[in-house]
């Protein structure tokens, strides 16, 4: 199961950070959602690419995220992460939203917000002096040979949160959608 987890999680997670943020040794990374499906394994790759790793989940989600390899972790039950963090070079946004408008603000000049489609997102990178990047998931085959090796050498570890019988689909995908699984939800057919 652990590894059919890994496509969508994976190529996502790297499609955002090596090839849209071009992530590098040192730079400071804020990955939101990093206990979720694509966070998770967007943590585990900025610390391989030698980042500092900031990531928002919950406060039950904190240790979790730190196994993963988060530097730090922002319980976004307990405090607003733009209140404490700032001087990004790198924010992943996964969320959309309000999260995504106030990520602008913890970005340093000229850093940059990378994202996924969640919606909704709003455009203020000119107001905030930081690039707006929106993560493509195509042309799947180098990202997916190259999270393969990544796994297969143990570097990144896919991270399932749940497997769901076929009559499981509609409250496994619920769960999902509301931004708190643990992990990627796995479908057993």
């Amino acid at each position: 199961m652990l590894f059919r987890s890994l496509p969508v999680a994976g190529v996502t997670a790297w499609k955002a950070l090596v090839e849209a943020a071009f992530v590098q040794p040192g730079m400071r990374v804020l990955i939101h959602g990093g206990a979720g499906g694509v966070g998770g394994m967007a943590v585990q790759l900025a610390k391989h690419f030698g980042a500092e790793v900031v990531t928002t989940c919950s406060a039950a989600n904190a240790d979790y995220a730190k196994q993963l390899g988060a530097d730090n972790v922002v319980a976004y039950d307990e405090v607003d992460f733009s209140t404490v963090l700032s001087g990004l070079g790198v924010v992943f946004d996964t969320l959309g939203g309000e999260v995504h408008s106030r990520s602008y603000e913890v970005l340093k000049p000229g850093g940059m917000l990378v994202y996924v489609i969640a919606g909704p997102v709003q455009d203020l990178a000119s107001d905030w002096g930081v690039k707006r990047q929106l993560a493509v998931v195509d042309n799947i085959g180098p990202a997916f040979a190259a999270i393969g090796d990544l796994a297969a050498r143990g570097v990144i570890t896919p991270q399932v949160g749940r497997v769901a019988a076929p009559d499981e689909v509609r409250p496994a995908h619920a769960l999902s959608q509301t931004g708190h699984a643990r992990g990627k939800t796995v479908l057993k057919i």
